[in-house]
């Protein structure tokens, strides 16, 4: 049960965190693009390499797409995916194959001149938080609570 908790916990915040940056996205930085266009095409890397996520990786990718979906319903835009392999994603984008891409690529200084990067909306490295006021129970004191 304690588990379950925190798992939703976890899929509550990424969630909200996602959503958020989606609507920042789609409501300040295109916002005279999206009014000339209302359909966006969006490369996806479906394994998220380098990232191993132990058989999960068709989760992440259906919340993402979820929470994308719903960021574009918000703004009255449409959405499509498309996948690429992690080598060949950033090639489609330059090319202009898609609009935009998710991806777990990290944003160094020499992409700055051509890309531009969102705030991190799903943090890869867990963390548990809980309220200030909670406190562990003795019978979970020294004890792996996730791996």
């Amino acid at each position: 049960m304690e588990q379950r908790k925190f798992i939703s916990k976890r899929v509550i915040a990424s969630f909200l965190s996602l959503t958020l940056c989606m609507v920042t996205f789609f409501s300040c930085t295109l916002t005279s693009t999206i009014e000339k266009k209302k359909s966006y095409l969006i490369g996806i890397d479906p394994t998220w390499y380098p990232l191993k996520l132990r058989g999960k990786d068709k989760n992440l990718e259906a919340f993402i797409k979820g929470v994308i979906k719903d960021g574009a319903r918000f703004k009255d835009v449409q959405v499509e995916f498309v996948s690429r392999s992690w080598d060949n994603l950033l090639e489609g984008l330059e090319r202009g194959q898609y609009d935009a891409m998710i991806t777990t690529l990290i944003p160094r200084d020499f992409y700055a001149n051509k890309l531009f990067f969102s705030s991190c909306f799903f943090q890869t490295g867990p963390v548990l938080v809980v309220r200030k006021s909670f406190h562990m129970p003795q019978t979970m004191q020294g004890k792996v609570i996730a791996a």
